[in-house]
């Protein structure tokens, strides 16, 4: 079971922007707070990182899971250390790309085979440069999806059109370095553009197939930012208590998401974040 500990709520109420159905494809005390600006996945095929900004990061890909999680399916890349992401899909066969800038893979293999789990044919994990690693997940057909990010993880989210499947796991080679104690950026990670450091909700990645089953239709329209936290805390059984100073209207429609990226989603589009 997932707990909720604290949610912290950043700055950037200005710009409301609703929440598309598309990209939504995510106990006690949590308290609410600043935090850097929201994360937004960038989706397109162009090179890697410039190498300064790629040096300034160093992170492993360490693990691969593929979980079912009701009509969903979960693909959680483990990760040690930080890296940024970018996405696209590509056609003939489908694909859906997840680059990791600043990462190296410490999988003991760079394609996994004949998976068929979830919609997904295969997975590839391979160096594009010397400091970005492309995740290539080869489908039966092209869904929607939505890529997460959060301390130790990127989780790929995917519309699961076919039958529930047994989960699946690849493990690394070797141990990644350690990057001791101390290191507040180990295990951060954050979307292209974003500041270093950015962190989110931890419990978010290795979420159990019961904790996405729920899903929820809901409508905002100008409501208050605390009425929209209240709604997702009474659908979910979690408690999440906003802080001083947060403020804030929602408009956004919701058709049948899993409320964890509901929520997630809710919280990006503010300029929010969210943090175990």
């Amino acid at each position: 079971m997932v707990f909720w500990t604290s949610l912290l709520v950043g700055v950037g109420l200005s710009g409301i922007s609703p929440a598309s159905p598309e990209v939504m494809d995510p106990g006690s005390g949590p308290t609410v707070g600043p935090a850097p600006a929201a994360v937004a996945a960038v989706a397109a095929f162009e090179g890697a990182a410039p190498a300064a900004e790629v040096a300034a990061r160093s992170g492993f890909l360490t693990g691969l899971e593929i979980i079912p999680a009701g009509d969903r399916t979960e693909v959680v890349l483990g990760l040690e250390g930080e890296v940024e992401t970018r996405d696209f899909t590509m056609e003939g066969p489908d694909r859906i790309v997840v680059d990791l800038l600043g990462a190296r893979s410490e999988l003991a293999a760079e394609a996994f085979r004949a998976l068929d789990r979830g919609g997904i044919r295969e997975i590839r994990a391979t160096h594009v440069g010397e400091d970005v690693v492309r995740v290539t997940l080869e489908m039966e057909a092209l869904v929607g999806y939505a890529v997460l990010s959060g301390p130790g993880y990127v989780r790929i989210s995917l519309e699961n059109l076919w039958d529930r499947f047994e989960p699946w796991r690849a493990e690394a080679s070797a141990p990644a370095p350690n990057f001791g104690p101390g290191n507040g950026n180990a295990g951060a990670v954050a979307a292209a553009g974003d500041p270093v450091g950015r962190s989110r909700a931890p419990s978010w990645a290795g979420v159990r197939s019961d904790d996405l089953s729920r899903r929820i239709t809901v409508s905002f329209s100008e409501t208050p930012l605390r009425e929209v936290l209240f709604t997702f805390s009474e659908f979910s059984g979690r408690s999440i208590i906003p802080g001083a100073g947060i403020t804030g209207n929602v408009s956004a429609e919701i058709r049948d998401q899993p409320w964890d990226i509901a929520l997630q989603a809710i919280l990006e589009s503010q300029g929010l974040a969210a943090e175990e």
